[in-house]
């Protein structure tokens, strides 16, 4: 790249930096002008310049409200996670405190809880009498591992398996028939009843508190899900009434539509700022008219600036187009050279082939001469010819 190319974009730079800074001016008086509603401004464009400010507040105003709706979605939504995990592990409780309700309705039993927990009291009884003959077959064994030699024990501990086995399930169908009757005796509300006549024993009175603390505390934590939820559901369709079932995908949207109010402003803004300059400086930077004519919004302050910028890019402008003509002008110099090369040329070859005419008129005239010469002698031939022809007739 030469030197002077490199200076031209050097001052397409400056100049383009100036106007810029012009713009930027321009925008500025704009603004003053068109917030302070002056008459400079234009009706239309005061209109125009407070319509686009208040779309650009309404879509901030609703990111807000999106941002602040979707971030209190997130913090019920993990209430709610929390609750369910609460409630899934209250619940586990369950089977705990009912066999302790069930065994105590056992222990203390009355014929009065006949009608609602005999067939229960019958099954209890069959599986602890069966849990506890397995359990003494089990003692005798163990008794016998005691005694016995390393290959007898091995035996003997085979036997000891299924028993061992028989009193696992036995276990697990005693607590199973436990947390049944509880269960059917509470469902029923039959206990009822003794607590009015205080006849039930401290033991049962006590596993049942715990069985309705446990199911209180459950209900209160689903009563209290349940309105999370409503909460939640409650911020959704608001959300939903402002376009937002994907908060992250509209809050994007509405960010682009305030850069094109930006946009709009800043169009706007610089227009009307320029169009008012334009009144008192030229676009040669210089001021316009010899009246002292009063700013408006306090933009006078930026005549300076704006004088000095426009003489600048003027400037600028000139010296490039200085430099590109000069361009041109060496470019039109080299053909200019370029056209006398070719006519010098033509002229000699012009010269050569006028030179070369000559010489081939010339040549003609010597062939036509010769011509003329081989004609005579010819007919002089052809005379002689003849004369010769008569006589040897004679």
């Amino acid at each position: 790249m030469d030197i002077r190319r490199r200076t031209i974009q050097e001052l397409e730079i400056k100049r383009n930096d100036a106007l810029s800074a012009l713009s930027r001016l321009y925008t500025t008086a704009g603004r003053k002008l068109l917030s302070a509603e002056t008459d400079s401004a234009g009706h239309d464009r005061i209109a125009s310049f407070q319509d686009i400010n208040r779309r650009k507040d309404e879509y901030s105003r609703i990111i807000t409200d999106i941002q602040q709706t979707a971030a209190r979605r997130r913090e019920l939504q993990e209430q709610s996670l929390a609750l369910k995990k609460h409630i899934e592990e209250l619940n586990t409780r369950w089977p705990e405190l009912l066999e302790k309700l069930g065994n105590a309705l056992y222990l203390y039993y009355s014929p009065s809880f006949a009608d609602f927990f005999s067939g229960y009291f019958a099954e209890i009884s069959g599986s602890k009498t069966a849990l506890a003959e397995q359990q003494a077959r089990a003692a005798v064994i163990q008794k016998e591992l005691e005694s016995q030699g390393f290959f007898s024990k091995l035996i003997t501990q085979m036997k000891l398996v299924p028993v061992n086995t028989s009193i696992a399930q036995l276990h697990k169908k005693l607590a199973a028939i436990l947390v049944k009757g509880a269960r059917a005796v509470r469902d029923s509300d039959s206990l009822r009843p003794f607590y009015q006549d205080g006849s039930l024993d401290s033991a049962i009175i006590q596993a049942d508190g715990e069985c309705s603390t446990l199911k209180n505390e459950i209900k209160a934590q689903q009563e209290y899900l349940q309105s999370i939820t409503d909460e939640d559901s409650g911020y959704a369709e608001q959300l939903s009434s402002l376009g937002a079932d994907n908060p992250p995908r509209r809050i994007e949207e509405l960010r682009n539509y305030m850069k094109q109010c930006d946009t709009e402003l800043e169009n706007l803004c610089a227009e009307t700022g320029r169009i008012y300059i334009n009144r008192f400086i030229d676009e040669n930077g210089e001021s316009i008219g010899t009246e002292k004519r009063e700013a408006e919004a306090d933009t006078e302050e930026l005549f300076p600036d704006v004088m000095q910028k426009r003489k600048a890019a003027l400037s600028y402008s000139r010296r490039m187009e200085m430099l590109e003509l000069t361009s041109y002008i060496e470019k039109t110099e080299k053909q200019i050279s370029s056209l006398e090369g070719s006519v010098a040329d033509d002229e000699r070859k012009i010269r050569q082939l006028n030179e070369h005419i000559r010489d081939l008129r010339r040549n003609i005239q010597t062939s036509e001469e010769e011509k003329e010469a081989l004609i005579a002698k010819r007919a002089k031939l052809e005379l002689l010819e003849g004369d010769t022809v008569k006589l040897l007739e004679e």
